[in-house]
């Protein structure tokens, strides 16, 4: 009961922070020098929240559904702090939209190409690291008492798929801070 009771405390931070800080981010954009202005456009065109409360609304709807099969009426509790989840995407969003309002033409930087690539690359080894980490939730979830051994060696290399993933973003990003791929400006010379 006491870890429904604090998700549901993050899952209303996550839902009224947003909708609380936008007036005092606006009067930060009236005042802000240019390179507050890069951080505070940086921050509302990324998508990293959502995605976040994507996933935490996914697997706590999956066990709440799970816990109402096996007939335990918490499962009810989850499945409002899934939706919890999900409302703090749709205020997040809002709240980033209204920033990019604030914001203007102000702030824009194009990322040189080299940083672009590369940020998608680690990219790519999160989605790996929270797939591995979805299954191994999913296999907690279905065998939560004396899983079958089987069901350990697919909780084991989910487990391994998700410290691959954490440790391919950790290390292509060490190299993006470490080669100041963040620092160089963007070519922006028409090349025709």
């Amino acid at each position: 009961m006491g870890s429904l009771i604090f998700a549901y405390c993050v899952a209303a931070l996550l839902v009224l922070g947003p909708l609380v800080g936008t007036r005092r981010v606006k009067r930060q954009v009236a005042t802000a020098e240019d390179a507050r202005l890069r951080d505070l456009r940086r921050f509302a065109e990324s998508s990293w929240t959502d995605y976040l409360l994507g996933v935490w609304a996914f697997l706590t709807l999956v066990g709440a559904t799970f816990a109402l099969i096996r007939g335990h009426a918490i499962g009810w509790g989850w499945l409002g702090v899934a939706a919890l989840y999900v409302l703090g995407i749709v205020t997040g969003r809002r709240n980033r939209r209204d920033l990019l309002d604030a914001l203007g033409d102000r702030g824009r930087a194009e990322r040189p190409d080299r940083y672009k690539q590369r940020a998608a690359v680690s990219y790519r080894f999160v989605a790996v690291g929270v797939t591995g980490y979805i299954g191994m939730h999913m296999v907690d979830y279905a065998y939560p008492h004396d899983p079958p051994t089987w069901a350990e060696v697919i909780y084991g290399a989910c487990g391994l798929v998700m410290i691959i993933g954490a440790i391919g973003f950790l290390a292509i990003r060490a190299s993006m801070y470490l080669a100041g791929d963040d620092l160089e400006a963007a070519d922006t010379t028409d090349q025709h």
